[in-house]
């Protein structure tokens, strides 16, 4: 779908002499509010590159190979208004939900390894 009949014109030129099965499936989006508004693209790119995560200051990265995909959650530099405890569970309880979703948009499958912040004993992190 895209938003400006010249730029349709020139898809469906390209797709005709690459893939001329697929040349009726773009189609002209000719509503008046923005394309962009209409299907909430914005806020699923913005979550798409992660803005979400650093603005709410929890942290999680993560390296993929063909293998596996490990995920390493982390507080940032939050450190909680209340006790390190309660902060290091919310902090893992947020990154649950952002994981599944981050996996789902980016169709990453196979062996997935995530290390939870942990808080172990004698006061130190685990």
């Amino acid at each position: 779908m895209v938003d400006s009949k010249p730029e349709q014109d020139k898809i469906v030129q390209f797709i005709s002499t690459f893939m001329p099965k697929m040349k009726y499936s773009i189609e002209l989006y000719d509503e008046e509010e923005p394309i962009f508004d209409n299907f909430g693209l914005e806020v699923e790119i913005s979550r798409a590159l992660g803005a979400s995560l650093a603005e709410e200051r929890r942290l999680h990265h993560h390296r993929a190979t063909e293998a596996l995909t490990a995920i390493d959650v982390n507080t940032g530099r939050f450190v909680g208004k209340h006790n390190l405890e309660d902060t290091i569970l919310k902090t893992n309880l947020e990154a649950v939900k952002e994981i599944a979703y981050q996996l789902r948009l980016r169709n990453i499958g196979g062996i997935i390894i995530i290390r939870f912040h942990r808080h172990g004993e004698g006061g130190q992190p685990g």
